[in-house]
């Protein structure tokens, strides 16, 4: 699974789900988005720009499913949780 948080004010900036924050979800294939979730309700425009959430390219996706496959070979349990943080 891959998710996008987004901040929203409502989150008071962060992107923090539980907080009000937006998730949306992310094809592993292709790194295109998909649908958004706020609160427990599908969205598919972010609540406050208005900015459809849905068939965006995240960048460098191939890089990044990369370093978090490198990193779960690492653990022993099986699975592993990554954070990864794209900024300029």
């Amino acid at each position: 699974m891959a998710i996008l948080r987004l901040p929203t004010q409502a989150s008071d900036g962060k992107a923090n789900l539980h907080r009000g924050g937006v998730g949306v979800g992310i094809d592993l294939s292709t790194g295109m988005t998909l649908s958004g979730i706020q609160r427990n309700r599908y969205i598919d425009n972010h609540p406050e720009t208005g900015y459809s959430l849905c068939d965006r390219q995240i960048p460098h996706w191939q890089t990044i499913l990369e370093m978090a496959a490198k990193l779960g070979d690492k653990t022993e349990s099986g699975y592993l949780g990554v954070d990864i943080v794209l900024d300029r």
